[in-house]
């Protein structure tokens, strides 16, 4: 794939727990993590259709780049059970974990809100990039390949 024009950025917070079966504590994670939703640059994969006073864009699949999880938000609570041992060694594990759950729901994000949000965003990017070559028409729709 070429180049990459980023359009919106979803900034969602998730929470992760784990039960630790052998020590039967409940650790909690919290963190935030920033999803960022693109659509390729890449002029062949684009439709643009013009009419005298409109325009209508099918843009390339909406796609997500790899999560970026916010260290400084990590928050974790350790709650009941016995003592627990190998507790640096767990919680650590449990860091590591966090950038494939990130991955893992990432997709699940992309739905009609969502895509709503990208139209409109690209909409008014293409508007102002348009603008600045002197072309005022309205672009009247914008749709994704699915």
């Amino acid at each position: 794939m070429g180049g990459w024009a980023e359009n919106p950025i979803l900034e969602k917070a998730e929470k992760f727990e784990k039960w630790f079966i052998a020590s039967e504590a409940l650790y909690e994670i919290k963190y935030t993590v920033l999803y960022t939703f693109v659509v390729a640059a890449d002029a062949d994969q684009w439709d643009i259709r013009y009419s005298e006073d409109a325009i209508a864009v099918t843009a390339p699949r909406l796609a997500f780049r790899e999560p970026s999880i916010d260290t400084a938000t990590i928050q974790v609570r350790a709650q009941g059970g016995w003592l627990i041992f190998n507790q640096k060694e767990k919680l650590e594990a449990l860091r590591k974990n966090l950038s494939v759950h990130a991955r893992e729901n990432a997709g699940k994000y992309i739905d009609r809100p969502l895509m709503d949000l990208c139209r409109n965003s690209l909409k008014r990017f293409l508007e102002r990039w348009l603008q600045r070559w002197g072309d005022n028409r309205d672009i009247v729709t914008i749709e994704f390949v699915q």
